[in-house]
């Protein structure tokens, strides 16, 4: 009888779980691991050259080929960090993105993209601080040219959550998630692959803060 007081006690205790309940949370899913910078701003290309954006005024011959000279470089970077030569990808996005800006402005869709591709070569190399204020950038500049729900948007809030999530500041990296999470969900359904990696990055961040509760909830 007192063997199952005290079950029923640490069931119902406020931020705890039973053992059971979290044994059978954790053999029901597979517990993600952080998605990393890389696996949201993989799409990101395609989605700045969409139709979706705000129009813009009619480009000049130079400025379309300095944005194709940052898409071409965005290729390449991304074959580099796939090849896990982070230092190599930051040379081939900062080689293009200084005249970039400087021909075709800091809020260009070809701009920004290149900026949240540097976010992610910055995080694998291991210079987190630098990666952040990076993907902060990008994520403002889109929210500024873009709004807050256009998938390249969302994109950034999901990148920058996942930044945040590897260097252990959990709680931003909560509310970032949550906000690519609801926003996929609302713009491209509940079902669509960015939004169940949201989903599970969103579980990922719960399961490192111990939120089982949140998890299950989430779940």
């Amino acid at each position: 009888m007192a063997a199952s007081k005290a079950g029923s006690a640490a069931a119902n205790k406020p931020g705890t779980m039973a053992s059971g309940k979290v044994g059978s949370l954790q053999s029901s899913m597979v517990v993600p691991k952080p998605s990393g910078l890389r696996a949201d701003m993989v799409a990101n290309k395609a989605g700045a050259a969409g139709a979706t954006a705000p129009p813009r005024k009619s480009e000049t011959e130079e400025e379309k080929a300095a944005a194709a000279a940052v898409f071409r470089a965005i290729e390449t970077a991304a074959a580099l960090l796939a090849a896990d030569k982070a230092s190599e990808a930051e040379a081939a996005l900062r080689s293009v993105i200084d005249s970039a800006e400087a021909t075709i402005g800091a809020l260009h869709a070809a701009s920004l993209c290149a900026l949240a591709h540097l976010a992610c070569a910055l995080s694998a190399g291991g210079r987190g601080d630098e990666a952040e204020a990076v993907a902060r950038r990008a994520l403002a500049g889109r929210q500024t040219t873009l709004g807050a729900s256009h998938v390249d948007t969302l994109a950034s809030a999901a990148g920058l959550a996942a930044l945040l999530h590897k260097r252990g500041k959990l709680p931003e990296a909560e509310s970032y998630c949550r906000a690519a999470l609801d926003g996929r969900r609302a713009v491209l359904g509940p079902a669509a692959p960015d939004t169940l990696q949201s989903l599970a990055a969103l579980l990922s961040l719960q399961y490192s803060r111990g939120d089982y509760y949140g998890m299950e909830a989430s779940a």
